[in-house]
Formats: structure tokens, C-alpha cells, sequence
């Protein structure tokens, strides 16, 4: 809330059941978006871009908070980071998550920005791709080329 981070829950239940156990923790009003069974996604990767959508923010600038290792591929398939809660999954089996953790409270503002301090260089850089794919369709020489003729 301090932080003024744009929050969304996504969930597989019905839109009512969702609110209702939001209100019972008191965490209500930590959530901007509600992306619920209404929404009617098919899979994990679209219930995220739909959250993203109703928050207003590319993909690429969001962070999905994920208990299992098939939401952390999903997340990385959308280009959003994930941080894993490792419960009950353990850390081995959320080792694709940008971040695993054991509780909440080890999670602070600083480290979710930190998330986004290399933005960009994962992706890769076409004219890197394209010089070494012109050097592949060069003829390299042979060894006894390079040896020279023999003595």
C-alpha cells in the first residue's frame, strides 16, 4: 500500500467467493483487480495478461507472486518475473523463479524493484544474432588448412 504498486488477484474462484475471503483477512483493499473464473481464461498465462491488462501495465513491468512451478513458466512465457512463495513446492522445484522465497516478510519494496534492474538484457540482441549467424555460413578452414602443407 505504501509502496504504490498496483496490485491484482488471480484466482480460479468465482468472483463473490474471491471478495468475500478478501474481506475476511482484512485485505480488501490491497487489490486494484480481481481477475476470477468470470474472466473465463483458459490458461495461466492468459489469467496474468488479464491482470495486467486491468492494471493498465505491460506485462514486461510486472511481477507474478506464484505458489507453484507451472505459474512461474507461465509468468516467464507472459515476460513477467515471478517470486515464488516456497510452500509447499521447495526451492529445487521453483528454481526458474527470478526469486524464491520462504514467507512474505522476506520480501521488501527494494527487492521487487531490483527485479527490474537488468530489464532488457535477458532478451536477446538481433544484431549479435545476426553477425554470428553470417560468421556460421562462412566456410571455415580445415585444420590441415590452418597447419599449412606438411614438411
Amino acid at each position: 500500500e505504501r509502496a504504490k504498486m498496483p496490485t491484482a488477484l488471480v484466482t480460479s474462484l468465482d468472483r463473490a467467493a474471491a471478495a468475500a475471503l478478501l474481506d475476511a483477512a482484512g485485505l480488501r483493499r490491497f487489490f486494484g483487480a480481481l481477475v476470477t473464473a468470470e474472466d473465463d481464461m483458459e490458461t495461466r498465462a492468459q489469467r496474468l495478461l488479464s491482470a495486467a491488462i486491468k492494471l493498465g501495465r505491460p506485462p514486461e513491468r510486472c511481477v507474478a507472486f506464484v505458489g507453484c512451478p507451472s505459474y512461474v513458466t507461465a509468468a516467464h512465457n507472459c515476460t513477467m518475473r515471478a517470486v515464488a512463495l516456497m510452500s509447499p513446492h521447495t526451492a529445487p522445484q521453483l528454481a526458474g523463479a527470478d526469486l524464491a522465497i520462504a514467507a512474505m516478510d522476506e520480501l521488501s519494496v527494494y527487492n521487487v524493484r531490483r527485479l527490474f534492474a537488468n530489464a532488457g538484457s535477458e532478451f536477446m540482441d538481433l544484431r549479435k544474432q545476426r553477425v554470428n549467424e553470417r560468421d556460421a555460413r562462412r566456410p571455415r578452414p580445415s585444420a590441415s588448412a590452418l597447419e599449412g602443407p606438411p614438411s
